[in-house]
């Protein structure tokens, strides 16, 4: 860290070259398609039951379980406030269909301005 603050201090730090090569770093596509991936997954998979939630919360080990367990539970009553504060019926739901080819034809401009 003190190298780094070296380096600046000294006037030795390009931003933008330091931006240019932190700016390869990542495929947002890659990126976009694999977090596409683990949503669909999650969507897929079974729901559990608060029990076997807990459960398998507290398998967690010895120390982090309990831990876990108690964060969970007190994540459930949270949400059993907002339902009774906010109830699902009286939110107001987005109806739009996603259309992925739609989105393809749209030109990419990272830049607009």
């Amino acid at each position: 860290m003190s190298e780094a603050i070296g380096i600046v201090a000294a006037g030795k730090h390009d931003p933008q070259k330091a931006h240019e090569r932190v700016k390869t770093f990542y495929n947002w596509e890659d990126v976009a398609a694999r977090t596409e991936t683990v949503y669909d997954a999650v969507i897929k998979s079974p729901q559990m039951d608060l029990w076997e939630r807990m459960h398998r919360t507290m398998q967690l080990g010895p120390f982090a379980g309990p831990i876990y367990t108690m964060i969970l539970i007190v994540d459930c009553l949270f949400f059993l406030f907002l339902e009774w504060w906010m109830p699902r019926e009286d939110l107001d739901y987005v109806r739009v269909h996603w259309n992925p080819k739609k989105f393809e034809e749209v030109p990419y401009n990272p830049f607009p301005f």
